[in-house]
């Protein structure tokens, strides 16, 4: 039958996939350098509560908010990744099944040989990562107000 034409459609949905992913790989890295200002800016916020002499009391509860709140973003940062990566994982099934059809699967052949090392996508490494970074920073802030409290009562 008409096998050129149904290859070009099957290589256009295939380029048309390819692209997307692209896209989701850069609109999930946008995502994390948003994530990652917000936090900067949770941490300039603290740092300017503990260098000035508020009183203990509304030191530690604006500390403990800020805490909260750095808490709550890298969890929501955790969750986008995941939502990435589920949708990346997918995509990447539909072009090894999209290869079938066509002359040689370049994108299967590789994943199989990532596969064979024991390959971490970059959304597995960046989900450890931000949720270091989010443990990171409760425990920043904790050892904030624990020196902002002993500072108070030594000073």
């Amino acid at each position: 039958m008409e096998t050129a034409p149904r290859i070009n459609i099957i290589l256009e949905q295939y380029k048309l996939y390819v692209e997307m992913m692209v896209r989701m790989t850069d609109k999930r890295r946008q995502d994390s350098k948003y994530f990652a200002a917000i936090l900067s800016g949770l941490f300039i916020l603290a740092s300017f509560f503990v260098s000035r002499q508020y009183d203990i009391t509304l030191l530690l509860g604006a500390l403990l908010l800020i805490c909260c709140f750095a808490y709550f973003v890298t969890r929501l940062w955790l969750d986008r990744i995941l939502c990435y990566k589920i949708n990346l994982d997918a995509k990447a099934k539909v072009l090894c099944e999209l290869e079938q059809e066509l002359p040689y699967p370049c994108f299967t052949s590789e994943w199989d040989m990532k596969t064979k090392q024991k390959y971490k996508s970059m959304c597995d490494n960046e989900l450890k990562l931000v949720d270091y970074i989010g443990k990171s920073c409760v425990l920043v802030f904790v050892v904030f107000a624990v020196l902002s409290f002993i500072g108070h009562i030594a000073g």
